[in-house]
């Protein structure tokens, strides 16, 4: 365990102020909870930094970009309270305390969070396309994919996906054949075999936690009726970008992959053909619409998905 540090900025007949840091990213809220999970997505310890101001206080949090932090104050450096909890968007955030003032201590600490992921990337060799990949802050990942090799078209799905503590992991992710891989940084990268022996690699990087659909992002689920009927899942990153990936009966999967509309809409045309058009809605975090040219070309219908599960 690092040591605590504190630094306290006093002056005469001001308030006393103190400042923790190196809290270490598998200990939340000065306590240990579990053992560090895969270093993928635990970030390095954060540290704290203070500046008087008139009235407020501004505390800095220098941490791990693209990482969640959680900022806790209190008056004893006994009974902790959270006043912040917020993904860091740079290298340096700022928090202004305007209660600081009003008690005669105040102690600040903060604590580094582990922070689930999305990544998005592509596959090369004996099959091709893309893929976005969601690993979640307890290890386990979903992958959906598009291929687009002749007589491959489709959609590509692997769920429960273990990853272990140093970032490796194994599965079934393309072409019905075996894939190993690891987290690695900003990154994920691997080789595959697919079910007629052909080999690849793929790679993909870590997405942005902050950007314009930050609140919507996370894994959805929902179904399609019409000519034809199924389920439907989909991941969207923070910044619109998503992938929609579509089971049906008689495993004739398919997928697509789109970056959504400022406003919300959106159209994700497949390697088969299909066309998905709808609108998110970033309320209710719904997306609905319909869709043409599926069930082997001249099938349409309408289709409706629910966020099940947020990234952070």
């Amino acid at each position: 365990m690092i040591p605590l540090i504190s630094a306290m900025i006093e002056q005469r007949n001001r308030p006393k102020l103190f400042a923790r840091r190196g809290l270490v990213a598998c200990f939340t809220l000065g306590f240990v909870v579990a053992a560090c999970g895969a270093t993928f997505n635990v970030p390095n310890p954060a540290s704290l930094s203070l500046e008087r101001s008139t009235g407020s206080i501004r505390i800095y949090y220098e941490g791990q970009v693209n990482f969640q932090y959680m900022l806790l104050a209190s008056s004893n450096a006994f009974s902790w309270s959270p006043v912040l909890t917020n993904m860091a968007t740079a290298a340096r955030m700022t928090y202004i305390d305007t209660q600081a003032s009003n008690r005669q201590a105040r102690f600040y600490k903060a604590s580094s969070l582990k922070t689930g992921f999305i990544y998005q990337g592509a596959f090369a060799g004996a099959d091709t396309g893309g893929f976005m990949l969601f690993a979640r802050t307890n290890n386990v990942g979903t992958f959906l994919g598009y291929n687009t090799r002749a007589g491959a078209l489709g959609g590509e799905r692997a769920t429960g996906i273990s990853i272990a503590p140093d970032g490796n992991f194994c599965a079934r992710l393309i072409g019905e054949g075996n894939a190993c891989g690891t987290f690695s940084g900003a990154t994920v990268s691997g080789n595959f075999t697919n079910s007629a022996n052909g080999r690849g690699t793929f790679s993909g990087n870590q997405k942005s936690n902050g950007g314009a659909f930050r609140f919507s992002a996370g894994f959805y689920r929902g179904t399609y009726s019409g000519s034809c009927a199924g389920n439907l899942e989909a991941i969207i990153a923070a910044d619109g970008t998503m992938i929609l990936y579509q089971a049906s009966s008689s495993s004739d999967n398919d997928a697509g992959m789109v970056t959504i509309a400022g406003n919300g809409s959106f159209t994700v045309a497949t390697p088969k053909g299909q066309h998905f058009t709808g609108t998110l809605n970033s309320v209710n975090l719904i997306m609905s619409g319909s869709y043409i040219h599926g069930c082997n070309s001249e099938g349409f219908g309408t289709f409706s998905l629910s966020r099940v599960e947020k990234v952070n």
